[in-house]
């Protein structure tokens, strides 16, 4: 028993270089899947790591404010085609362009699109009983 902890004991330098190829396994994972799903035209690297400009976030917040979504129910967001895209935590996804809500067919949210919950009152329950 005491011959096999003595062989899996690595020192520091065996750690490092043990962490050092573990690293560069990973870099080059990475860069494999970045490059099979850009051929497939899914994401490349660099929209992977596209920051939003203060442009970009103004037209997000227009897209909130006009759909009547709260910063608190944005799952995610972001410029697709200089429109906002919005995804909600009720799950809706909605496009957004400046100038949108002008136009007739324009509908906000519901709360339940925009939050995933029903603001309804519970019903009474059937024959006396609680949930």
């Amino acid at each position: 028993m005491g011959k096999d902890k003595e062989e899996k004991t690595l020192t520091v330098d065996d750690k490092d270089r043990v962490i050092a190829e573990l690293r560069a396994e990973l870099e080059e994972l990475k860069k494999a899947m970045f490059d099979r799903e850009a051929k497939g035209a899914v994401i490349d690297q660099a929209t992977a790591e596209l920051e939003l400009t203060e442009a970009d976030m103004k037209l997000i917040e227009a897209g909130c404010n006009a759909y009547g979504i709260g910063e608190d129910n944005v799952l995610k967001a972001r410029i697709e085609d200089g429109a906002a895209v919005i995804i909600t935590n009720g799950g809706s996804r909605v496009k957004y362009r400046r100038g949108d809500e002008k136009n007739e067919k324009f509908v906000k949210l519901t709360q339940i699109q925009v939050t995933g919950v029903n603001p309804a009152p519970r019903r009474k329950a059937i024959l006396g009983k609680k949930d």
